[in-house]
């Protein structure tokens, strides 16, 4: 064993999440820098988990390796303008599951709660200083950290140029939050209370003000997830409670009624089915690989003229992880995506230490979330949500 080569790749995988904490809301262009820190780490420590015949894959990994591979060979026998660009774009998923083993090498020989509390204080630090600039964009017209105006004239945009993009990514961080309150009593000693309230006072503001229906639904379902496995009557409770405040605030608050039944919403609404139609007709006609990973928003145009779908003007993804993968890998792309979700949230459900309970609710929004945005295919978002599948691939200390 080389211990000064193994100290400066366990040292590159801290930073690796360092770069998350401080990065993934603040400045996207420089979140790169964590794949960049990760990849090799990763991969040496894979060759050594080979030579200790210790790899020890979930299924969950399996079935996002079969994606990988599915998404590869539909490249390949398309006809897609560069197939290579494409593959390339798969380094979101590979090399986070590289990643899942310089983690728990990091956890096993350099885990400290103080590294470990620092990463977490600096990410709530991070995401509340993007929200507050974010809304004083959005009340001022101009984002004082990004030096530009605002994004959108009504929604929250963050540090973001697409307010989408930014609801969707607060979402996953709200579930984060309230799985740290949650539980803070076992995670005290690596949260400081004062920065986590703080955080989620204003974290929650900025998400509602986002306005991203996708996400905020996503964001509702999951949350009675977190009693789901031990309190079912909290967990029934707790769901009545918030589809009958949802239920109230849609009747009698207006802002709320418009977010589904504004002219320009319902609009939104009548494109996303118009691409979903479109990918159903590309699974017609290619069910099994469908037309290529990343291949259907160029074509996307192509399959609504020729089948005579509304919006035909109108290009983009799938608005949806699934019918996204349904329409460029086909059928198996789609299975083994479900496989995925459901793989890992079962992980998740199936352990008592405190992260697991808090990305049990997690999956449940990301797939719910993902039914109505192509979150996979939004890289500020990937790279969070790779970066915590593979520390929930991690055991560290389990807890009753």
């Amino acid at each position: 064993m080389n211990e000064k080569r193994d100290k400066v790749f366990l040292y590159l995988t801290y930073m690796s999440a360092m770069v998350i904490a401080l990065f993934s809301f603040t400045a996207f262009s420089l979140t790169a820098l964590h794949h960049v820190l990760l990849v090799i780490p990763g991969f040496f420590f894979v060759i050594q988990a080979l030579k200790k015949r210790e790899l020890d894959i979930s299924i969950s990994s399996w079935s996002l390796l079969l994606l990988i591979i599915v998404s590869t060979i539909s490249v390949l026998i398309n006809d897609v303008e560069k197939p290579f660009g494409n593959i390339f774009k798969l380094k979101y998923f590979i090399i986070p599951l590289f990643g899942i083993y310089a983690y728990r090498e990091w956890f096993q020989r350099k885990f400290s709660e103080s590294k470990v509390k620092l990463v977490i204080n600096i990410f709530l630090v991070s995401v509340t200083i993007a929200n507050i600039s974010g809304l004083i964009g959005l009340f001022s017209g101009f984002n004082p950290l990004r030096f530009k105006t605002a994004c959108h004239l009504t929604r929250n945009c963050g540090m973001y140029g697409m307010f989408m993009t930014f609801g969707y990514g607060m979402m996953f961080v709200m579930i984060l939050l309230v799985g740290l309150m949650i539980y803070r009593k076992k995670i005290k000693d690596y949260v400081d209370y004062r920065i986590l309230y703080s955080s989620f006072v204003v974290c929650l503001v900025g998400f509602l003000l986002s306005q991203a229906r996708g996400a905020l639904i996503g964001f509702f379902i999951a949350l009675p997830f977190f009693y789901f496995k031990k309190h079912k009557k909290i967990f029934s409770v707790f769901s009545l409670v918030i589809f009958g405040c949802c239920l109230i605030s849609y009747t009698f608050i207006p802002a709320v009624n418009q977010l589904f039944t504004d002219g320009s919403r319902i609009a939104s609404v009548e494109h996303r089915i118009s691409q979903y139609q479109a990918a159903i007709k590309v699974f017609e006609e290619k069910p099994l690989l469908g037309i290529g990973y990343k291949n259907f928003e160029k074509n996307v145009r192509d399959y609504k003229k020729k089948y005579d779908i509304a919006y035909e003007w109108i290009g983009g993804h799938g608005h949806s992880n699934f019918f996204e993968h349904l329409a460029s890998t086909g059928i198996l792309g789609l299975i083994f995506l479900f496989m995925f979700h459901f793989f890992w949230g079962y992980e998740m459900y199936s352990r008592n230490d405190v992260f697991a309970k808090i990305c049990f609710p997690f999956v449940i929004a990301l797939f719910i979330s993902g039914q109505f945005q192509y979150t996979f295919g939004d890289g500020e978002n990937l790279f969070l949500v790779m970066f915590i599948y593979s520390l929930s691939q991690v055991r560290v200390k389990s807890y009753s």
